[in-house]
């Protein structure tokens, strides 16, 4: 409920814990130099308050951080505050007199719902609670005679995962804020604490004392595949996520040191961890501002707990920090791209579309770290359309290229798209078509994988509407609509936890009507949107792009990214597309439908 500070006594660490205190090994030190900051240019936040401030977590724009503090109440007790991110203009959202209320330092504000989760002992024992970003409404969530502590938000703001010795040991937790379902995620013998919801939604990371010491764990958000992430005999603590989900930042005393520093490690475990702070007193309860950029901690060197701020040592491309992007799937150059300073590249896998031109590793790595500066890259891939220039083609399926399958072709190709030659309607739910996309080390997503692209972005999620009832193809298909959002989960799962390619970005691009399936908003990253504002040069009905917007935005407020793409060319209607967009929150493209060039846009440069 309140993070541990850390002291050693002799060759043991002992962790205070409101009134309570637990004593833990620590004689095998890690004698390892840490590398990393061997300066700390830490800011102090809170140096206004000669009272404790601790468990710092950014709000959810990154403008605002939410903490806990003994400012008010009897002056022992704790109470939730939020500052702006300079420290200034405190103000209190819980006025408890005697009772604790103590958020978490991570995921404890969450921008789908705008809501804060904290735990409080108000009703005599400590229960999580939920209230509005401005500290109204209080509502208590859990009701067990046991200690309910630490929850954090999943990214949707439906569940919430927290600690309880409800079965008479630590164990981590999640419950549906709706329904209260109420599930256990871990049933180990040790002790699992602090657990901490990764942005991209897929993980859960936990400190475990299983190992003897305490260990960073993670886990997928059912409770399986739980893995040791740090493994030395450090006392490691308080993890959370970066913003991509990448890696992990949390307290240790790693390489022996008398007190906790923060340090930062890849969240798959694969690099030795990387110093944050440098200093002899101790610093713990780290969390990631939005944009990644930052790190915001408590610490006690000023001789009370304060809130301090350190730039992040490592550089990470995140999702949050995406304000431009390039859309180009013909005559691709990546060194000219490379040179651009677009934070998100969308291109085909391929130079020409064959699996012959395909791009190699190397070339997208190497535009991933290019000249102009770093960048996330995702593929193009159609699925809910054949295209017959794709390395998965036969001939033989339209031998005489009139537009319809030929006999012997496979029962989900359909025709084709008049429209864009060469592109064939298919029954994406068939699982001829699927295996095509993904399940085996030849499909089209583990190439993608295999080229070290970041994610995909997929076209043609609209086919449902063609299948489903009143659609074109006169299948009128009922299940049409989730059987596509069945199919985009399953890519994502495919890629994420089969191949353990854990933070797999997965946008789709239209199909905005699905942001009604709360599963679908999960899964995905974000969304593209083609003609929003423009049909060309010619203005959308205002019904329509109102419609589209509506839509748009519940992606937006679940934290996902939205990306717009409208095809407009004179001067004006660019500057008026780039101006709604950005008043909105959106992310603007504007270039020609044939995407076949590289469009940097006067006024409009990327940055």
């Amino acid at each position: 409920m309140v993070k541990p500070v850390w002291k050693l006594v002799g060759n043991f660490i002992a962790i205070s814990l409101l009134t309570f205190v637990w004593l833990m090994g620590c004689n095998n030190k890690n004698l390892v130099t840490p590398t990393g900051n061997t300066g700390d240019t830490a800011l102090c936040l809170t140096s206004n308050s000669t009272l404790d401030d601790q468990n710092p977590a950014f709000s959810p724009d990154g403008k605002s951080i939410l903490f806990s503090s003994k400012r008010n109440g009897n002056g022992k007790n704790l109470n939730i505050w939020k500052m702006d991110i300079t420290g200034k203009n405190p103000v209190a959202l819980t006025n408890e007199p005697v009772s604790d209320n103590v958020n978490m330092p991570g995921s404890s504000w969450n921008g789908a719902i705008n809501k804060i989760i904290f735990s409080s002992d108000r009703t005599g024992k400590d229960e999580i609670w939920i209230m509005n970003a401005d500290g109204s409404n209080p509502v208590q969530l859990t009701n067990n005679p046991a200690n309910d502590w630490e929850p954090t938000f999943s990214p949707d703001g439906e569940w919430i995962a927290f600690q309880s010795d409800r079965d008479g040991n630590w164990e981590i937790y999640k419950i549906n804020i709706t329904t209260g379902e109420t599930i256990q995620l871990t049933n180990n013998p040790a002790d699992d604490w602090e657990p901490n919801w990764s942005p991209t939604g897929d993980k859960i990371v936990f400190q475990s004392n299983r190992d003897e010491n305490w260990e960073i764990y993670t886990m997928n958000t059912d409770g399986s595949n739980q893995l040791n992430v740090t493994h030395d005999p450090a006392e490691d603590a308080d993890p959370s996520f970066s913003p991509d989900g990448t890696r992990i930042v949390y307290s240790s005393n790693y390489g022996g040191l008398e007190e906790p520093e923060i340090f930062i490690i890849n969240a798959d475990g694969t690099q030795k961890p990387i110093r944050v702070t440098n200093n002899p007193t101790y610093d713990g309860a780290p969390s990631f501002s939005p944009d990644g950029t930052k790190i915001a901690f408590e610490s006690d060197r000023t001789g009370n707990l304060d809130i301090w701020l350190i730039n992040s040592p490592v550089s990470s491309m995140s999702l949050n920090s995406v304000n431009d992007f390039v859309y180009q799937l013909q005559n691709i150059d990546l060194t000219e791209i490379g040179n651009t300073k677009f934070d998100l590249v969308i291109i085909d896998y391929s130079q020409n579309g064959s699996d012959e031109s395909r791009f190699t590793a190397e070339q997208i790595n190497a535009l991933k770290n290019s000249p102009g500066g770093h960048k996330l890259v995702l593929a193009y891939m159609s699925i809910g359309e054949a295209e017959n220039y794709r390395w998965y083609w036969n001939n033989k399926w339209d031998e005489d290229n009139e537009g319809n399958p030929d006999p012997g072709a496979p029962s989900w190709l359909g025709p084709s798209n008049p429209d864009w030659p060469g592109k064939y309607k298919v029954k994406y739910w068939e699982s001829g078509w699927q295996s095509i996309i993904y399940g085996s080390s030849t499909s089209y997503i583990d190439n993608i994988i295999e080229a070290g692209f970041d994610g995909v972005y997929l076209d043609i999620i609209d086919a449902y509407e063609y299948c489903g009832p009143g659609g074109e193809s006169g299948l009128n298909r009922e299940t049409a609509e989730q059987e596509m959002v069945d199919f985009v989960k399953n890519i994502a799962n495919y890629a994420r936890i089969t191949k353990g390619k854990t933070n797999f970005i997965v946008i789709p691009q239209n199909g905005e009507y699905l942001s009604t399936h709360s599963d679908y908003l999960q899964v995905v990253n974000g969304i593209g949107k083609e003609d929003t504002w423009y049909n060309g040069n010619t203005p959308q009905p205002s019904s329509y792009t109102n419609e589209v917007i509506a839509n748009l935005d519940v992606f937006k407020q679940a934290g996902k990214l939205v990306l717009v793409i409208d095809y407009v060319t004179q001067k004006n209607l660019i500057d008026d597309f780039y101006s709604k967009a950005i008043a909105k929150g959106y992310v603007p493209y504007a270039t020609v439908r044939a995407l076949d060039r590289l469009t940097i846009n006067h006024w409009h440069e990327p940055d």
